[in-house]
């Protein structure tokens, strides 16, 4: 049973900004390939320096049983910023799902936030559809937000600004011209792209500290290529690390001084008592990171490839220094941040409002949770209580998550009812789900984009920011 969490009001602030009743800013910081166990909040192996990262949720809520709703990049956050389970909208991969990007008639988080007068910026990672000439409406200024800079594809170089993954066809390569772009004309000059993410996001908290702002801070760490300043690199490397282990290391320490530049930003405008800040990662960890005790990794549906750090913080509303031990999934994240601001919650969305369980509700948010890979994979898993049914590439079987988090020992045979049970409800649940949203695309003659190049000799920097020759 979760911990309870007392109803806690509204705080009048002489250090929250604007008028009476102004509705909360929010961030969303969102890390990339983040394992459980390479997180300051999450149970794990060897221990990970974090502190701004535990700073934070030391001021509000840690969640013990946070998931993405996908297994990979580009469906968990279509997840996230619709609202929706991806396979309901027939978002299931990194590939072709990506080239073509959220269905035009489906709303993402800015487009409910600007009617309600909130500045809107994403900055960093989208990898939701855009590059592509017909499909440019999932470009982010076409799709409610005022502030761009970042890149489109699934990764990017740390250092060089016009190197990254490309949208071709119906795929991506992993290497060519990918500019960074501000707003839309293509960066030349950056920083280390982790502090240029961090330096960005301020500067768009400073020119909207007036109005309410939504920023969604999309990190690219630590997703490959694994690359770092070497001075950091050589702290870690003096601990007998492996090398892999080690950038990832310097990788976080750089992300978390960002966090701590965030909060105390913050801090500095009177801004952190009415601002509600979500701490995730996209799905579980991939090359380099770790999952701790958790069975699999990224691309599949074992508790290593869904299972992430969460956080939330909301000084004006939400208790400091406390523990949420339900499941809870980031498609909650979209219903929590319009229940927050005031808005109507649309029904259509998959997922919960969590705010009346962070404050004292002790029930369960979610009956059952979903996910579902792509057809041609067959992976799906559903967790309803402690029990999860789960057929992955990484394992398959029925396990009880509160005794075997690390999905070690398959009860299908002991429980058999309860596993044809499930099966059952999840084919239910399948039923309302869509096919791929690329499968037109698929079909139809690419024309080409006046955004995209291609050069032979692109590469991505060495770990520390060297050209490779």
């Amino acid at each position: 049973m979760a911990t309870l969490l007392p109803a806690v009001p509204v705080l009048a602030s002489a250090r929250a900004r604007g008028a009476p009743g102004r509705p909360p800013n929010i961030i969303v910081i969102l890390t990339d390939d983040q394992g459980a166990g390479d997180s300051s909040i999450s149970p794990n192996l060897q221990p990970i320096a974090m502190p701004n990262l535990r700073r934070l949720a030391d001021g509000g809520i840690a969640f013990s049983q946070g998931y993405a709703s996908a297994s990979m990049c580009t469906p968990s956050r279509a997840g996230l910023l619709t609202g929706r389970y991806p396979a309901r909208i027939g978002m299931y991969n990194v590939d072709s799902d990506a080239a073509v990007g959220i269905p035009k008639e489906v709303r993402i988080l800015p487009q409910y936030l600007k009617p309600r007068g909130y500045a809107t910026g994403v900055i960093g990672k989208w990898h939701v559809g855009g590059e592509l000439e017909p499909y440019r409406y999932n470009y982010p200024l076409h799709r409610g937000f005022d502030r761009f800079w970042g890149f489109m594809s699934a990764t990017h170089d740390y250092f060089q600004p016009e190197v990254g993954s490309i949208a071709r066809m119906t795929s991506y390569v992993s290497c060519g011209y990918s500019p960074v772009y501000d707003q839309e004309r293509p960066v030349t000059r950056m920083n280390y792209l982790t502090e240029e993410i961090t330096g960005q996001s301020i500067r768009f908290i400073e020119a909207n500290q007036s109005r309410p702002f939504c920023l969604y801070m999309a990190h690219h760490c630590a997703h490959g290529p694994l690359q770092v300043p070497r001075e950091v690199y050589e702290r870690y490397a003096a601990l007998g690390l492996s090398k892999p282990a080690a950038i990832t290391r310097a990788m976080y320490e750089v992300l978390d001084r960002g966090i701590g530049r965030l909060l105390d930003t913050l801090d500095r405008l009177g801004l952190a008592e009415n601002t509600l800040i979500i701490y995730s990662s996209d799905n579980g960890a991939g090359d380099g990171q770790n999952n701790g005790r958790l069975r699999g990794s990224k691309f599949n549906l074992m508790e290593g490839g869904i299972r992430v750090p969460l956080a939330m913080r909301w000084p004006a509303r939400l208790p400091a220094g406390k523990l949420f031990v339900h499941p809870v999934i980031n498609i909650d994240f979209l219903p929590t941040i319009l229940a927050a601001a005031g808005i109507e919650v649309d029904p259509a969305l998959d997922g919960v409002n969590l705010l009346p369980y962070l404050l004292g509700d002790r029930r369960e948010p979610h009956g059952a949770l979903y996910w579902k890979n792509p057809a041609e994979v067959g992976d799906y898993a559903i967790r309803r209580g402690d029990w999860k049914l789960v057929y992955s590439s990484m394992g398959q079987g029925l396990f009880n998550l509160r005794e075997d988090p690390g999905e070690l020992r398959d009860r299908r045979k002991s429980h058999a009812a309860l596993a044809a049970e499930l099966e059952k409800q999840y084919r239910a649940w399948d039923g309302g789900t869509r096919p791929p949203v690329s499968e037109s695309f698929i079909r139809e003659h690419w024309r080409g984009s006046r955004y995209l190049r291609q050069k032979e000799n692109y590469q991505y920097s060495g770990p520390f920011g060297e050209r490779e020759n």
